[in-house]
């Protein structure tokens, strides 16, 4: 991934639009950490699994797979970020 890529990822992704995509699934904060050294991003979602994985009946590594599927899932048009089944709407 190039710098451009990961600036525009950077913008895109912030911490109210994580919010909104995910508060169906996960209420509650969303904290971001970015790594520029990797040109990554790490978002923490502290509220996902209450009292911990193994406090939870929610399965850890299934909402993992279930947030990255959700995340290339998504449609980034250079204004908005937005699930594909919203596309339509804006058209």
């Amino acid at each position: 991934m190039d710098q451009a890529a990961y600036e525009r990822l950077v913008h895109f992704l912030d911490v109210p639009t994580l919010e909104r995509l995910l508060a169906a699934a996960v209420p509650g904060p969303v904290q971001r950490h970015l790594l520029p050294g990797l040109k990554a991003l790490k978002f923490v979602l502290p509220q996902a699994l209450p009292g911990g994985v193994y406090a939870s009946l929610r399965p850890g590594l299934h909402w993992q797979k279930a947030a990255i599927w959700l995340l290339l899932d998504l449609c980034i048009d250079g204004e908005t970020v937005c699930l594909p089944s919203q596309i339509e709407e804006r058209l």
